[in-house]
């Protein structure tokens, strides 16, 4: 039932989405809304019900469940255990890599550190169930 007494529209999307939510939030990872959103709307298509799974959809959806919004406050990212190794064998191949090219200008050579990639990024925000 959502909060206004009436029965969900699809429960299936609204099982989906919240067996979602339980399963990352159990494997300790973050959802924020927008994959919530992206995947229950995947999931969806797949069972043949066109549903937009707006913005309004996930406020009700959290609201109909319970949920709210987190941010990550403290704790950083910790370095691989061997990241002193990672490092030297870097600078060894890009040093080899700037013989092999026989580069001797400085100019072509760019100094990579002022945009990084990260691969591994974690999100901001989270949901998390309220406490009561």
């Amino acid at each position: 039932m959502g909060p206004n007494g009436r029965p969900v529209q699809h429960p299936e999307i609204e099982t989906f989405a919240i067996n979602l939510f339980d399963k990352f939030r159990s494997e300790g990872k973050a959802i924020p809304m927008t994959v919530l959103r992206e995947k229950t709307k995947t999931f969806a298509k797949t069972i043949g019900i066109d549903i937009e799974c707006s913005v309004g959809w996930g406020s009700k959806f959290m609201k109909r469940n319970n949920l709210s919004t987190r941010t990550k406050t403290s704790g950083k990212q910790q370095p691989p255990a061997n990241y002193e190794e990672a490092i030297l064998n870097f600078q060894t191949d890009y040093v080899r890599t700037i013989i092999a090219a026989n580069i001797e200008d400085p100019e072509r050579i760019i100094n990579v550190d002022e945009t990084p990639i990260c691969f591994d990024m974690p999100y901001k925000t989270t949901l998390e169930k309220k406490e009561r």
